[in-house]
């Protein structure tokens, strides 16, 4: 017999852990069975962490699965700033479109790439030229397709060896109908794209990796766009600015 490397105990702890964690999810309404596996895959977490030197499966997972770069206390001065001033502007929005109509524009696919180039390119000259970048190489697919195999949404793929990154969006909302909203949802994915591209560059690509981290960056982008409506739109753009 032969013992196991470190990275093989730890490579079984991990598909322990994954097995455990796909029982649990089967006997959670079973609230005996549930807390067997719970304590149990406690356990191997525990385990997982000490193997990587942490002292608590936390501490692993904050910096190992979510690549957190921040602690309990700035989330709270975060988090209350969010209280103090976007919720104020949120409900002064959500007030705001009850008496606003909607904005209806019917655009073509190129309306609406060229749409945004316009609010990402007023907001900077760096960005224009990763957007740029991104529409010369063709790493973006914005089609509507009413297919089952293409369901409606929006994401951005991490491309690590091509140190790039690819848009899709199926917009829920026709661009033919009304093409405001698949002009937003192109500016907030290009917020992922351009930061997984830019930091693939400086080799920093394991920052994107953290969800809290990339929304950041994509709703920092929806809202240095939003004051340039006005270039982007025209006369439309102040109840825009209220209803999106």
């Amino acid at each position: 017999l032969w013992a196991l490397t470190e990275d093989e105990e730890i490579d079984k702890l991990i598909e322990k852990e994954l097995e455990l964690s796909n029982r649990y999810s089967e006997v959670c309404s079973n609230s005996d069975a549930a807390a067997d596996l719970f304590l149990e895959l406690l356990a191997v977490r525990k385990e997982i962490a000490t193997k990587y030197g942490y002292t608590s499966y936390s501490d692993y997972a904050d910096e190992c699965i979510y690549y957190r770069n921040f602690t309990i206390g700035s989330i709270e001065e975060f988090s209350q700033a969010v209280v103090d001033y976007i919720c104020p502007l949120l409900y002064d929005g959500l007030y705001a479109s009850f008496s606003l109509g909607e904005p209806q524009i019917p655009m073509t696919e190129d309306d609406v790439l060229l749409i945004a180039r316009k609010g990402i390119g007023n907001v900077s000259d760096e960005l224009l030229k990763t957007y740029d970048y991104m529409i010369k190489n063709n790493l973006y697919d914005i089609r509507v397709s009413d297919k089952k195999n293409l369901g409606t949404g929006a994401y951005t793929l991490s491309l690590p060896k091509k140190k790039s990154a690819f848009i899709y969006d199926n917009p829920a909302i026709d661009y033919t109908e009304n093409g405001i909203y698949s002009v937003n949802s192109l500016v907030h994915e290009f917020g992922h794209f351009s930061a997984i591209v830019n930091d693939a560059l400086e080799d920093k690509a394991l920052l994107t990796l953290s969800m809290e981290t990339s929304e950041v960056q994509s709703q920092r982008l929806d809202m240095l766009v939003d004051h340039v409506y006005g270039k982007m739109y025209g006369s439309i753009a102040p109840p825009m600015r209220y209803i999106l």
